[in-house]
């Protein structure tokens, strides 16, 4: 079996890597809550 070694990592390296993961999560939430809010506001209560 192989050994298994972490690198230590710096949070600056960390959050960068993590970076467009992050926008890409944010993108998609916001979509998600504009389409929802949309049929929101096109619902008729009738």
């Amino acid at each position: 079996m192989p050994q298994y070694s972490a690198r230590a990592e710096s949070m600056g390296v960390a959050a960068g890597r993590a970076a467009p993961d992050l926008v890409i999560l944010g993108l998609w939430s916001a979509v998600t809550l504009m389409l929802a809010f949309w049929k929101f506001l096109r619902y008729d209560v009738r």
